[in-house]
């Protein structure tokens, strides 16, 4: 079986991916209001990013909020 079957199959996984679904509800809340919280007080104020790489970003919503 390959990685992508496996991803297809889990209704976890189907879930977080449906903005309609209360999984995704609780995963985009957490990635609003903790992640994106707690990253931006880590980040130095100074910082210039010009690339970033997430491991592990499941739907890419901590990217895609970013300011």
């Amino acid at each position: 079986m390959e990685l992508k079957e496996i991803y297809e199959k889990s209704q976890e996984y189907i879930d977080i991916r449906n903005q309609d679904s209360e999984v995704y509800k609780q995963y985009f809340d957490i990635v609003l209001n903790w992640k994106i919280k707690y990253l931006s007080i880590i980040l130095p104020v100074n910082i210039k990013i010009c690339k970033i790489l997430e491991v592990g970003c499941a739907t890419g919503e901590l990217l895609r909020n970013l300011p």
